[in-house]
């Protein structure tokens, strides 16, 4: 071995001290987000059974990072910002919580309830093809 050349010892120590010092480089901890039900006060007569299909959204929105757009035609990705459960699961229940209070005397479910209950009077059918936040910060 020459003066000039590192030696074995000092290349494989400097290779664990790297890993060393990148393991102890931390990652943001992610952040998760819910949807909750609105208070509401009751709005109409309807007394009856309302069956609340499973919402469907589109494919960008169906992960479980939130997705927003940018400039025109970009999308992106919030890689710490998570939904707490499925988006499409969450906006279904979150819906059917808030059609109970509007609707006293109707029966709301929504198709993953496992009990087996009469047909519907009124039938739900949601989809969602965008998902963002307004001029004035409401979605």
């Amino acid at each position: 071995m020459t003066a000039g050349t590192p030696s074995r010892r000092l290349i494989l120590g400097g290779c664990a001290a790297l890993m060393t010092l990148s393991g102890c480089s931390a990652s943001p901890s992610p952040r998760l987000y819910m949807l909750v039900p609105r208070p509401a006060t009751p709005v109409g007569p309807f007394v009856g059974t309302i069956d609340v299909k499973r919402v469907d959204l589109a494919k960008y929105l169906d992960r479980t990072q939130i997705v927003r757009y940018g400039a025109t035609y970009e999308l992106m990705l919030s890689e710490f910002n998570l939904w707490g459960e499925d988006l499409a699961d969450m906006v279904t229940r979150v819906l059917v919580e808030n059609l109970i209070p509007l609707l006293p005397g109707s029966q709301v479910y929504s198709d993953s309830t496992a009990l087996t209950l009469p047909a519907p009077d009124v039938m739900l059918e949601i989809d969602i093809d965008r998902f963002e936040l307004d001029s004035a910060g409401k979605v």
